[in-house]
């Protein structure tokens, strides 16, 4: 499981035990050099079949932007780009790559007033770090954050029929919550808080039609499904 995280270029296991034991903003504060060589970076197949969902829209945001992957993704699409991520450092990078035009904002979305403000709102490899029980507050200010008609996109996990998916996730899970039980700051990053199709239910409470798309991802994704939720209007 340890030779998962090992990718060239990325960070040693000295630098990821050190970002385990930080909190989520200093974690990802000391990662962001080697970010986009780690295996948290959403892989490039992944990225591609997201892409097929985006459309041309006025104002788009993405929660979670971490260096700008899905915002490079973003960029031809939307007049105005919106990014929010916790890391002051991974914004720099995200700076960096995306140029002057993206508007880069240092915050948590949990803590955000937006309403009426986004066609489109994507959330890419970061609902593991939101707590079960924050899950309804979150797509509270989803539903609020989107203007009438508007869509949000992420992409989730589908463990049914996949123990060989599931067992290292569980395994990878309770560690992390012994290492939050025992240790501050606490690191919120849980593989199985938010999948199907317990990840629908969620989102459906909130008043936004969800749909789950096939996506067909290639291995070693192919559990991986897109899911978009629409608010009506």
């Amino acid at each position: 499981m340890i030779g998962w995280f090992d990718t060239p270029g990325g960070p040693t296991l000295a630098e990821l035990v050190t970002q385990g034991l930080s909190s989520i903003e200093g974690g990802y504060d000391r990662l962001s050099a080697k970010f986009d060589q780690s295996v948290f970076r959403t892989p490039d197949p992944v990225l591609e079949r997201l892409s097929s969902q985006l459309f041309a829209c006025h104002r788009a945001l993405d929660i979670g932007c971490g260096t700008g992957a899905v915002l490079q993704r973003l960029q031809p699409f939307a007049e105005q780009l919106v990014g929010l991520d916790l890391s002051r450092n991974m914004l720099e990078i995200a700076r960096r790559q995306l140029g002057p035009e993206a508007h880069l904002i240092q915050g948590d979305f949990l803590k955000t007033y937006w309403e009426n403000q986004f066609q489109l709102i994507t959330c890419v490899g970061v609902l593991g770090h939101i707590l079960v029980a924050d899950q309804d507050e979150f797509f509270r200010r989803v539903e609020r954050a989107l203007c009438p008609g508007g869509v949000f996109l992420t992409v989730v996990g589908s463990l049914t029929g996949r123990p060989w998916v599931y067992l290292p996730a569980l395994a990878f899970d309770t560690l992390m919550r012994l290492r939050n039980l025992l240790w501050k700051p606490t690191f919120v990053m849980y593989y199985l808080s938010f999948v199907l199709p317990q990840a629908a239910r969620v989102i459906e409470r909130h008043g936004l039609s969800c749909e789950v798309i096939e996506g067909n991802f290639p291995a070693p994704f192919n559990q991986l499904k897109i899911l978009r939720a629409t608010r009506p209007g």
